[in-house]
């Protein structure tokens, strides 16, 4: 069941968009507050059929969970659940919830944050890769890195990935072409179809191309099993090491 859909449904067909919060509480004191379309879950994390339920009412859904550690692994799932409409979450700061965040601030303070802090899945999952990491520890940087990754797998968007993987060499202060490797090793752990192919036009293009040469060179050398994989790719691979 989704709480107080019955209550929410017309705020919901007008407005053409639901809220999604954590807990009954935070419903309550929403609609108190005079925001009127806001539902959670019943009894259970969010389900298909709750997404299915939703999907009659509204095509946009703006997901309000809490800001601690729990919200925001359920926030992520909410994502993948709700593919197929418009999304975009909201994180509440100091790992409050809408409950606590009205008694502390006032409604008119969550509406207006509401409205001016949404963001797409993936600036949400970008954005909390980072959270409570230190990035002096190479296992958080590892992390981090890792994390925006295995999100961006799942994009098709080539335009997509590349924006992302520009902005986390600037975040994490590191040059265009290692980020991009790490990608594209990451990726191909998996398969070849998540691979960026890019070309490199800009007045260090031999320099690129060198850097990546020495790259895919270490690789296959310290590696057999990069090497075996790229026996196949490449056929003359024996004599290019040569």
């Amino acid at each position: 069941m989704l709480y107080n859909l019955n209550n929410a449904i017309p705020t919901i067909r007008k407005t053409g968009t639901v809220i999604l919060c954590e807990g009954q509480m935070d419903v309550i004191a929403c609609t108190n507050a005079g925001i009127k379309n806001v539902i959670c879950s019943l009894g259970t994390a969010l389900t298909v059929e709750q997404v299915k339920l939703i999907s009659k009412y509204a095509r946009n859904v703006i997901i309000a969970y809490d800001g601690d550690n729990a919200g925001i692994k359920a926030t992520k799932k909410a994502f993948e659940l709700l593919k197929g409409l418009k999304v975009s979450s909201v994180t509440l700061p100091n790992g409050m919830d809408p409950d606590e965040f009205i008694k502390a601030n006032g409604a008119d303070r969550l509406k207006d944050f509401i409205l001016k802090n949404q963001k797409d899945a993936l600036d949400f999952v970008y954005d909390n890769a980072f959270i409570g990491r230190d990035l002096s520890l190479n296992y958080d940087y590892e992390a981090v890195k890792n994390e925006v990754f295995d999100f961006l797998k799942t994009l098709k968007s080539t335009t997509l990935v590349e924006k992302y993987l520009n902005r986390l060499s600037i975040d994490l202060k590191i040059s265009y072409e290692a980020i991009f490797n790490d990608y594209n090793l990451y990726s191909t752990k998996g398969s070849r179809s998540n691979v960026v192919e890019t070309t490199l036009v800009d007045d260090k293009t031999s320099k690129n191309i060198l850097s990546h040469e020495k790259m895919f060179l270490a690789l296959i050398i310290y590696n057999k099993d990069y090497f075996d994989y790229y026996k196949h790719e490449l056929p003359n691979i024996e004599e290019y090491l040569e």
